[in-house]
């Protein structure tokens, strides 16, 4: 007669969703980018700029020492939660307004980074996009 037990022991389950999470980690880590891209951490920033805009008044962005900054209206620097990639920006026209709508003024941000230059269009709706070349 046979014992009736049938399925897999607790360690074997354990072992079988510790081998699963090693191998997810691998698999992230090659794909996760080691740098920043420019484009998606540009519009991460535009984006935090345009939810401060909505929250205290019009904000503009502006480049001191080859850094974009955001000033309130008392032209004091705002800090955001997102990081833009190192390099040296700027910015045409000189300064570029986010209004408490959500919209901003159109310009184009450029970075000369590791990756040379790259240029971007900032669009009336605030979200950046590559500009052709």
């Amino acid at each position: 007669m046979t014992s009736g037990r049938r399925g897999f022991t607790l360690l074997e389950v354990m072992f079988v969703v510790v081998l699963i999470g090693i191998m997810a980690t691998l698999v992230v880590s090659r794909i996760a980018p080691r740098e920043p891209d420019g484009l998606i951490s540009l519009n991460r920033y535009l984006s935090d700029a345009r939810s401060e805009a909505m929250d205290r008044g019009p904000l503009i962005l502006t480049v001191e020492d080859g850094s974009p900054v955001v000033l309130d209206g008392s032209l004091e620097p705002i800090d955001l939660r997102s990081e833009l990639p190192d390099g040296s920006w700027r910015v045409v026209p000189e300064r570029i307004l986010f209004y408490r709508d959500g919209s901003c003024s159109p310009g184009r941000l450029t970075l000369k980074g590791a990756k040379g230059e790259e240029s971007f269009l900032i669009a009336v709706t605030g979200r950046a996009y590559e500009a052709p070349r």
